[in-house]
């Protein structure tokens, strides 16, 4: 397989899982590379994918060597993601190139070094926001706001939703809703890009890369793509904005 421009992005914010959970992949490889025991007993993730790190992207993306926002690029994330691409690939003289959500990154040799990579756009699709109850019993009271989010299945803290790429629908992904006191709220919204998706995401992972747009007001709203403001459009942010 060629691997020429490609890297592995992962999410720029510092993300935790807990212990029990951690256990199954602590003990076995290669998902302990991702799942990591930290110095204070809590346990890290690196979340990552691969993506093509070519001159589209290189054009759309703000590419920093420095962490141009340390609020935004977990330093703490950013030194995780450095080790577990150096316990995947090693060091000597091959080269690999490393991302975050927001940031891509290259090594040469032994070292790390990180490029931090931001890019702002506008998502015109509808998102709600509620608890995972509210959304599912949302969800479930309009048949038709489903099929327009393509969701094929409802369960009781999530749905299944059909995953569009090229403009054709060939395969479904699962999504569930945590929980947790401290994560109550969610968010559903859109995907867009390679694959086009219904996903849910806590509400505060969302805000921490995305800005909601007006509020909507009536129902019929829901169903269409939202203009983005102006002034939206001339800010210069690096964060993506959701409708």
């Amino acid at each position: 397989m060629k691997l020429k421009e490609r890297a592995l992005c992962a999410f720029p914010m510092l993300q935790t899982i807990p212990f029990d959970k951690a256990l199954q992949h602590l003990e076995q490889w290669p998902n302990n590379v991702y799942v990591t025991r930290r110095d204070n007993g809590s346990c890290g993730v690196v979340h990552c994918w691969p993506i093509k790190f070519n001159a589209q992207f290189q054009k759309r993306f703000t590419i920093s060597e420095t962490n141009p926002d340390p609020a935004k690029f977990s330093p703490r994330m950013a030194a995780e993601m450095r080790t577990a691409m150096h316990t995947l690939f090693g060091g000597g003289s091959r080269r690999w190139w490393l991302a975050s959500l927001l940031s891509p990154s290259g090594a040469r040799g032994g070292g790390a070094r990180l490029q931090y990579c931001s890019a702002t756009s506008w998502n015109g699709r509808t998102c709600l926001t509620g608890t995972a109850p509210e959304l599912i019993a949302f969800l479930r009271q309009s048949p038709q706001l489903q099929e327009h989010l393509a969701i094929a299945k409802l369960h009781p803290d999530g749905f299944v939703a059909r995953v569009k790429i090229k403009g054709s629908f060939d395969k479904e992904k699962e999504f569930h809703m945590a929980s947790s006191s401290d994560r109550e709220q969610h968010v559903v919204y859109v995907k867009q890009g390679w694959e086009e998706m219904a996903c849910v995401k806590p509400l505060d992972l969302f805000k921490y890369d995305c800005s909601f747009g007006r509020e909507l007001t009536q129902y019929e709203e829901m169903f269409g793509e939202h203009a983005e403001p102006q002034q939206a459009a001339d800010a210069d942010a690096n964060k993506d904005v959701d409708a």
